[in-house]
């Protein structure tokens, strides 16, 4: 058996969204999951930690674990541009604002406004996404989280995504193989993948510890962080 274990924070919630998912999901039926989009705040933000004007602790590996969940899951994954770098939510001053809603609403709702933000592909001014001015400001931690900086650093969130991808795209098990969840630690979202004798353990940690589980596993890790 081949085995993915990934360490971060709290959150056992997804594993009964998940197993009620399946348990719905007629026979040809097939998931789709996604954890951001353009009309909800960003998943970091919600999810994992962070705060508008910052970062919390571990707020990156917290990263990780949803990523490895969002990608091993049964089903078709589907990413938001600037998740894979850890992009999250700003608040914006009225002037700023051209979400509709998000104007005649302020402050008590600023629109949605603030998961749009460009993408950021290099340091310096407008971020590799234009020279002009964007129609929304720039997260302030462009020069942090912008694709060029995250690709060199191995441990980035960026390196994460690509990491599980390759794995989902090398092994079948993870792309259309059959999904059994087990039982664990509370703190815990434990899966395995199946497909033609092929199979994979997903072990996801929402805890902010090291984990104990009772499964009788054996095999090599494809994959932790």
């Amino acid at each position: 058996m081949e085995m993915l274990a990934v360490v971060s924070f709290g959150g056992p919630g997804f594993r009964r969204v998940v197993e009620r998912f399946e348990r719905k999901c007629p026979a040809d039926g097939w998931p789709a999951y996604s954890l951001s989009n353009h009309d909800v705040p960003r998943h970091l933000g919600r999810l994992a930690g962070y705060i508008i004007y910052g970062r919390r602790a571990n707020a990156e590996e917290k990263g990780k674990v949803l990523a490895t969940m969002l990608l091993t899951l049964r089903g078709a994954p589907f990413m938001y541009y600037g998740e894979e770098l850890g992009m999250t939510n700003r608040w914006f001053s009225r002037r700023d604002i051209q979400d509709p809603l998000g104007k005649k609403s302020w402050p008590l709702y600023q629109g949605r406004d603030s998961s749009r933000t460009p993408m950021l592909w290099e340091k310096g001014h407008g971020a590799g996404f234009t020279t002009g001015r964007p129609w929304l400001p720039l997260d302030p931690e462009a020069d942090h989280l912008c694709v060029a900086v995250a690709a060199v650093r191995p441990d980035s969130l960026l390196n994460h995504y690509r990491k599980v991808i390759r794995l989902r795209r090398e092994y079948p098990a993870l792309a259309v193989g059959d999904f059994q969840s087990l039982n664990g630690p509370v703190e815990t979202f434990i899966y395995r993948r199946t497909f033609e004798g092929q199979k994979i353990l997903v072990a996801l940690n929402f805890a902010a510890k090291r984990i104990s589980t009772n499964l009788a596993l054996s095999g090599r890790v494809l994959h932790s962080n």
